[in-house]
């Protein structure tokens, strides 16, 4: 992707100094933001408002791109009682 390629050299400045560019597991990229913002975003809000704002068709793609932890998730089910 052209994008990527672009903002490449902005990663690798800012957190991918030390990786090798096949590291796929720790480098830093768009898709890594998404899920980011995903997982913050759920934490605070609905996860179908959450869905709208990515643009996700399907809700199973939202949950994905959210990892919650398990505290956070019991967290939540001790707020609703």
């Amino acid at each position: 992707m052209k994008r990527h390629r672009s903002s490449y050299p902005i990663y690798k400045k800012l957190s991918n100094f030390n990786l090798e560019y096949s590291d796929e597991k720790y480098k830093v990229c768009n898709h890594t933001l998404r899920h980011t913002f995903a997982t913050h975003a759920v934490m605070h809000n609905s996860i179908f408002l959450v869905q709208k704002l990515l643009k996700h068709k399907d809700i199973n793609q939202t949950l994905r791109y959210s990892k919650i932890e398990d505290d956070k998730k019991a967290e939540a089910v001790a707020k609703m009682f």
